[in-house]
């Protein structure tokens, strides 16, 4: 039997096996294993050391509130909310008839099962997340949900200290999105490129695009260009992680207002859009947190989610007059299709998203794209934040807890989650005051994943 944690004991009174120990849950569904307690009988096959054994499944979530503390600010605060409690239990010793077994120890075994809350509920999904970097704030995890069964073997003496055990485990939402209803790539990579670029998918189509406009100037003396960014993916409910996902992408490049040609003029105004290489797509986490009253949201970059340069497929335009809905103005656009993937960025991964429904308006996760394009000029960077709101979802498959990956399905998703998304700290379960528990490490626990 895999999945053993053990007690820090060296006695190792009571362990607890697991019958899933790397399977990701979903709501509803049911953890269940086998705990066994180490006691003693002695000649008159009575046991004497424990009374009993009880067992509590939990859904804890600490929110924190960060800054940097001075004179004028108190600094850090938390908040530890129990939202979810089911008690069991297992074993008591004035229940148990006298043992035939000889005096000395004896192992017993105890089955429990735990119905996982349901989806009803509204319970959030596990989750660690908010640690600032780069900033004057470092180290501080402002927001973590974690599931995990508590067991307590307590001694018979009152001077004895109690065993106890806390079991992690990961509980990530059922998907919002069926990966089966994202569009195929508007031109796949096995196809000849076209001498013309697609046009832009409409919301009939289903399809959502967001647009920006920018003014600048290459020069002190130039005239003021526009910049005109539109960016368009699939119009679902949340885009699945680590699923590829359609883009059309069009940077439009038009010449100053003044800029005036003599339609007979064989040779256009000379405009130099931007390359794709000079932009880039980031997708960012974004973390709302409240606690004692005090609310805050954090931004982190989780990573790009797509090389515009080397994975899309691109036409460059000519120099055109755009007519009237551009002010007849000189243009010229530049159209990058490919794919997006927004499970894993090169610096953590990103979990589902989730709304304050299911934190009782305490935390919520959500994401955006960000947009950082380089124009020519000094101080031309633009970047577009919050460019385009973003929801992403599980990659369950539906009415299984078993996940699509491009690996080793459930077991390879559980080591991803708790290398990535979840950092290792997930399994160290500490509740914090006034909900105080015992931390139980990774070593200790022998968590075998």
């Amino acid at each position: 039997m895999n999945g053993l944690f053990g007690s820090s004991s060296s006695t190792k009174i009571l362990n607890v096996y697991l019958d899933e120990p790397t399977k990701v849950f979903t709501p509803g569904e049911l953890l269940s294993g086998v705990a066994t307690l180490l006691v003693d009988i002695d000649s008159q096959g009575k046991q004497t050391k424990l009374s009993e054994l009880t067992s509590s499944l939990r859904c804890i979530m600490t929110t924190s509130y960060v800054q940097k503390a001075d004179k004028a600010r108190p600094g850090n605060t938390s908040e530890v909310t129990r939202m979810y409690t089911s008690d069991q239990t297992l074993w008591t010793a004035t229940n148990q008839p006298n043992s035939s077994s000889p005096p000395g120890p004896e192992l017993i075994k105890l089955p429990f099962s735990f119905p996982l809350p349901s989806a009803g509920l509204h319970l959030p999904p596990s989750f660690e997340g908010g640690t600032r970097k780069g900033s004057s704030i470092e180290g501080h995890t402002v927001a973590r949900v974690t599931y995990f069964v508590k067991f307590v073997a307590r001694k018979s003496s009152t001077f004895s200290q109690d065993e106890r055990l806390t079991v992690p485990f990961i509980v990530m939402l059922p998907p919002s999105t069926d990966p089966r209803f994202v569009p195929p790539p508007i031109v796949p990579r096995s196809v000849p490129l076209p001498p013309s670029p697609p046009r832009q998918p409409t919301e009939e189509e289903g399809w959502i695009t967001a647009t920006a406009e920018k003014d600048f100037k290459e020069g002190w003396l130039s005239q003021p260009k526009k910049m005109i960014v539109k960016l368009s993916i699939p119009s679902v409910p949340a885009l699945p992680r680590a699923k590829n996902i359609p883009f059309r992408l069009s940077l439009l490049l038009l010449a100053p207002k003044l800029y005036h040609v003599d339609p007979s003029s064989p040779e256009p105004p000379t405009i130099s859009p931007p390359t794709p290489d000079s932009l880039a797509i980031f997708l960012i986490r974004n973390v709302f947190t409240q606690a004692q009253g005090k609310s805050q949201v954090l931004h982190q970059v989780v990573g790009p989610v797509t090389d515009l340069s080397t994975e899309s497929r691109v036409w460059f335009g000519k120099p055109e007059r755009k007519g009237a809905e551009f002010e007849d103005r000189y243009g010229c656009e530049v159209v990058c299709v490919g794919e997006m993937e927004v499970g894993w960025g090169s610096t953590q991964a990103a979990g589902p998203s989730f709304g304050v429904e299911k934190t009782r308006g305490l935390l919520s996760c959500g994401y955006h794209l960000r947009l950082s394009l380089k124009l020519k000029g000094k101080k031309n960077d633009w970047e577009i934040d919050q460019f385009l709101p973003i929801g992403v979802s599980s990659t369950f498959a539906e009415g299984s807890s078993r996940v699509e990956s491009s690996g080793g399905g459930a077991e390879e998703e559980a080591r991803v989650l708790l290398s990535s998304d979840l950092p290792p700290s997930y399994l160290e379960v500490e509740e914090s005051s006034p909900i105080a528990e015992p931390k139980q490490s990774l070593t200790d626990a022998k968590y075998m994943i």
